[in-house]
């Protein structure tokens, strides 16, 4: 495990090495095949990349407990919510790491909260946003390292999504970002340091209602 993290914001040196990174990871087969993890179709390659995407929406679907996992699901409304993404990231980073040859990487951080003290109107237009980062929104998204051109085989492509039921499914499309659809604006440092204050970790009924640290955290919680 990377023992430095730099913010991907303003290192461009590890900004660009994660760009790679990502970038190699999706070009990577896994050797694993889509009907191996019951998606309908053809069978198709799975990238690298694309196994974590797998990973996030099965453990999503697994209830916690039986019954329905909008309520509380393997990997997210639950006190598992944190354990469960801290291992999924030092995973990924020891993928980026190898395909990197870098054991040294460290899987950068956003500092959403710095941009969260810009106005609401100067947020999309923030230093992550631009074309030598993760570029911006659109559907697709047409700027920066991971915008889509149909005729270019290289381009980043969504390969896996899910349907209206939250069913994993073949596609194959640029990627879609649209900035101010879920909220208008993104947390501020002092939504930060509220956060950090709240204890404990979690309470009863491990939910999405409970008055807890992991849920302010999982964005249940407002201020």
């Amino acid at each position: 495990m990377a023992v430095v993290r730099s913010n991907i914001s303003t290192n461009a040196g590890v900004r660009d090495q994660y760009i790679e990174g990502v970038k190699l990871l999706k070009k990577e087969a896994s050797g694993r095949t889509t009907d191996e993890f019951g998606i309908p179709g053809a069978a198709r390659s799975v990238s690298t990349y694309d196994l974590f995407v797998i990973w996030h929406v099965t453990a999503m679907m697994i209830e916690t407990p039986p019954g329905n996992p909008a309520q509380r699901n393997a990997a997210h409304r639950g006190p598992i919510f944190a354990p469960w993404h801290r291992v999924m990231l030092m995973v990924f980073e020891q993928n980026l790491q190898r395909v990197l040859n870098d054991a040294n990487f460290g899987l950068p951080y956003w500092d959403w909260a710095e941009d969260g003290d810009l106005p609401p109107q100067e947020q999309s237009s923030a230093a992550i946003w631009g074309a030598n980062c993760m570029g911006g929104e659109g559907n697709p998204v047409a700027s920066g390292p991971f915008a889509f051109h149909a005729n270019d085989p290289s381009a980043f492509r969504v390969r896996i999504s899910t349907n209206i039921s939250g069913e994993l499914r073949s596609v194959n499309r640029g990627l879609r970002r649209a900035f101010g659809v879920s909220t208008d604006a993104l947390p501020r440092t002092a939504h930060v340091t509220n956060a950090l204050a709240l204890s404990p970790y979690d309470s009863p009924d491990w939910d999405a209602d409970a008055n807890s640290f992991r849920n302010r955290i999982e964005g249940w919680m407002n201020d």
